[in-house]
């Protein structure tokens, strides 16, 4: 009798928790429908929307606390917070592809009241191409003798579909020539920039921007930095003075070494265009090697510190050299 009871009672209890859609489990229950979606290939700087239907598959109420995303590149949109039981609602999610590339995987989680998935979440999948890519930005040809080849080759690549053509280009004349040629890779175009430095540059440090015109909107003007050191009558390291970040009323040097190159040359003077901080030549080695020390003073006002320190040389060939000075310097504290 008893163990007839208690089938009676758990049939009843099944029956309460049916609903319309069928057996429902008791308490609220979160379902997602689609919890994962896949994108597909999308092009860098595309926004895709998603519609996924939020149910409450429970006997109670469900309640969803908070939003949320890891990313905000992913942005959550809820009508309602609170559904009954069977009922359903919209939650619209928009993912932006700006600052990606390759394959990514976002989320949207959902606090809820659901004891069995607290926080659930649906999971936002892509592969991002990059309409344009261009590398490197950089050209530093490094420390090379005067009339060594040195070369690089810049590659502009556009995704599948894309077009690509060079309007034109701005390179230093007196340090660079530039060759170039379009390739097909795959289902890719990609125009190379080839650079070389030219066996007549001048001695010195190397510091020019050039540019790469191109008839692509995500491309119209490639800014390429050209950096590296001829070695004439001296090979300097470093090529600048840079103090950094530092507080007012702080004191401050910064040194260079200028090594002769090729036969005994030497260092004259030098001085810095701001006349604020005080530069100095020292003798480590007659003839052969030289230090040049910049003084930043403890009174210098807090700004950006910009000026170049004139190097002047006993070398026809090389009889000044230029070297930049960057820094800041912030308020002290109060």
């Amino acid at each position: 009798m008893r163990r007839a009871l208690g089938i009676s009672i758990g049939l009843a209890a099944l029956a309460m928790a049916a609903g319309a859609g069928g057996l429902r489990v008791a308490g609220p229950v979160v379902r997602l429908d689609p919890a994962t979606f896949d994108f597909g290939v999308l092009a860098q700087g595309a926004i895709r929307r998603l519609e996924v239907k939020l149910s409450n598959e429970g006997t109670a109420p469900l309640q969803i606390l908070k939003v949320d995303s890891d990313c905000g590149c992913t942005v959550p949109r809820l009508a309602d917070s609170l559904l009954a039981p069977g009922e359903s609602t919209v939650l619209k999610v928009s993912l932006s592809t700006r600052t990606f590339s390759g394959k990514i995987s976002k989320h949207v989680f959902l606090q809820t009241n659901d004891p069995a998935s607290p926080r659930a979440a649906v999971t936002l999948i892509a592969e991002v191409r990059v309409a344009l890519t261009c590398r490197p930005t950089t050209v530093d040809f490094g420390a090379v003798a005067r009339g060594t080849p040195a070369q690089e080759t810049i590659r502009i690549k556009v995704a599948r579909g894309e077009t690509l053509a060079l309007d034109s280009l701005a390179f230093p004349a007196d340090l660079v020539t530039t060759e170039t040629r379009a390739v097909v890779e795959g289902d890719s175009l990609v125009q190379e920039v080839r650079v070389r430095l030219r066996p007549d540059a001048p001695a010195g440090p190397i510091r020019a921007t050039a540019h790469i015109y191109t008839n692509h909107p995500a491309g119209r003007d490639l800014s390429i930095q050209l950096k590296g050191q001829v070695i004439g009558a001296f090979q300097v390291a470093p090529v600048n003075f840079s103090f950094g970040q530092l507080r007012a009323g702080t004191a401050r040097e910064r040194s260079v070494t200028l090594t002769a190159n090729g036969g005994p040359h030497r260092v004259l003077r030098a001085v810095c265009t701001d006349p604020r901080l005080a530069a100095t030549v020292r003798t480590i080695t007659e003839g052969a090697t030289y230090e040049v020390v910049l003084t930043l003073p403890v009174d210098m006002p807090h700004g950006e510190v910009r000026a170049e320190v004139k190097i002047a040389t006993d070398d026809p060939g090389q009889p000044e050299i230029t070297l930049p000075v960057t820094g800041m310097v912030r308020r002290g504290r109060s």
